[in-house]
């Protein structure tokens, strides 16, 4: 497990420091509306795969449509995950980075025990 995480931090930490460094002005106050921006890219993820897997792919979506629409997401997930909640404000950037690596650790630990349970 531990290297799982150590892999993770790897991969995802470059890319989390690439897009909370591309969005420095980042505020609370948009907070909702990167929620409805979600919502919108959910629906955009959705219609690309719903097209794409479908014989009446009318609208000629692909796979390729579907990871770009994935890609979007992640951004928009990091990108939230970097912008400080209420009660966060006062907290070092180690110390906020780690609270969100403990975070990740116990839902991935906690994803790990539902597949297991699914089998």
């Amino acid at each position: 497990m531990k290297k799982y995480f150590e892999r993770l931090r790897s991969t995802l930490g470059p890319t989390y420091d690439l897009i909370r460094d591309a969005h420095p002005g980042r505020q609370d106050i948009e907070f909702c509306r990167r929620i409805l921006k979600i919502m919108e890219e959910l629906g955009e993820l959705s219609e690309a795969y719903l097209n794409a897997s479908s014989e009446n792919n009318y609208k000629n979506k692909t796979y390729a449509d579907v990871r770009e629409e994935l890609t979007d997401m992640v951004i928009l997930v990091i990108d939230m995950a970097a912008t400080r909640l209420p009660g966060e404000e006062h907290m070092a950037q180690k110390e906020f980075e780690g609270m969100q690596l403990d975070i990740l650790h116990k839902k991935i630990a906690k994803w790990n025990t539902i597949k297991h349970k699914i089998k």
